[in-house]
């Protein structure tokens, strides 16, 4: 009940902190905003340190591997902009998948979710250079590539369930 309080009261100070500034216009606020997404990532690690330090809030583990990711993908954004839409969908699986991968090690050592965060890894990573694929192979398209993918995580499902109900 302590923790849960401090939590708390940390988070009200800040908040009341930042409302502050921004009611007085101080000037601070405004470069402190144009840096938003380190603290998504040092709302990441402090999540994650909270998350091992008590393991009863599980889903917890997701939350801050997703938050470590976007944390550090648009900090990279503020200095090189992010120009493609499929890079935001990219980042989402990323960071979903690294927060399942937090998920699997630290809880539920599953192979069926060790696949998943595979599959979701890999996506990711086509999807960041599918801008590159667009321009040089104009036959590849997104209504092409999309309904492939979902058929190939399909067809490996199945065939997984066939492997293991041996």
């Amino acid at each position: 009940m302590k923790n849960k309080q401090i939590y708390i009261g940390l988070t009200s100070l800040v908040i009341g902190i930042l409302y502050f500034l921004y009611q007085y216009d101080i000037n601070i606020f405004h470069k402190i905003i144009d840096y938003w997404p380190i603290f998504i990532l040092i709302s990441g690690i402090f999540l994650q340190i909270v998350s091992v330090s008590n393991r009863d809030f599980k889903i917890l583990f997701i939350l801050s591997g997703m938050l470590i990711i976007y944390g550090i993908m648009y900090t990279i954004d503020m200095y090189k902009e992010f120009y493609y839409f499929s890079t935001h969908i990219a980042i989402f699986f990323l960071s979903l998948s690294l927060g399942l991968l937090n998920y699997y090690v630290f809880i539920n050592k599953n192979n069926i979710l060790l696949y998943f965060i595979l599959m979701l890894t890999l996506v990711s990573i086509f999807i960041f250079t599918f801008p590159i694929y667009e321009r040089y192979f104009p036959i590849i398209s997104f209504k092409t590539v999309a309904p492939l993918l979902l058929m190939l995580l399909g067809f490996v499902l199945i065939l997984n369930g066939f492997i293991n109900k041996e």
